[in-house]
């Protein structure tokens, strides 16, 4: 992603987040960024839309390779542990009319996905259906699916506090053992509920 051309409404959104960071000493928080944009009559949208180009081209990178150890007798959880063993980053969750959004599509093949609250994993899921299907149940958050309307309620209440949630998704495909089919994805979902025990699976565990 380059920045944005100097004089431009995209542009003063970067602009604006480079001075909000640096002011703070820290990346921007998201709420920050769309209200100081408002204030100088800018579309919240776009703000919202920017502030997300602006993270990814200056942000993820730096904190992919910076990890540092997990606390004595606490799983890695930091997302550059995924990354190094294969996930792929796919989207930043956004706010659209107070629905969780992704501001980019996600794959057409079914498999794994893992939620990111700034740089740590909190949710496993998998899925056989189109992992960009499976995302869209986050907008909506269908009545009948407890599991898709609270973590809907998790998505929206993190991103409307001004934290960063990421999502990254794996397409493992399946295997074979002894000439009977296995599911590589499903294996590995359980795998990572049971060495991450992440937070918003019920309990941190495997259930």
């Amino acid at each position: 992603m380059k920045r944005p051309s100097p004089g431009t409404l995209t542009g003063r959104v970067w602009d604006l987040v480079d001075e909000l960071t640096e002011f703070a000493g820290q990346m921007a928080r998201r709420k920050d960024v769309v209200a100081a944009a408002v204030e100088e009559g800018l579309n919240p949208k776009t703000a919202n839309t920017q502030y997300g180009h602006w993270k990814r081209a200056n942000y993820p990178v730096v904190k992919a390779v910076a990890t540092s150890p997990p606390e004595e007798d606490e799983p890695d959880r930091h997302w550059a542990r995924l990354l190094k063993n294969g996930f792929t980053y796919g989207a930043d969750w956004v706010l659209e009319n107070g629905n969780p959004t992704l501001d980019r599509p996600a794959p057409a093949e079914p498999g794994v996905y893992v939620f990111v609250l700034e740089d740590s994993a909190v949710y496993v899921g998998v899925t056989r259906r189109p992992l960009a299907a499976r995302m869209a149940d986050y907008r909506r958050g269908p009545v009948g699916q407890r599991t898709s309307s609270r973590i809907k309620a998790l998505i929206a209440s993190h991103l409307a506090d001004g934290h960063s949630i990421r999502v990254l998704f794996a397409v493992p495909g399946q295997s074979e053992w002894n000439g009977l089919p296995v599911e590589i994805a499903a294996g590995l979902e359980a795998g990572l509920i049971s060495d991450l025990l992440p937070a918003w699976n019920i309990k941190g565990t495997f259930l």
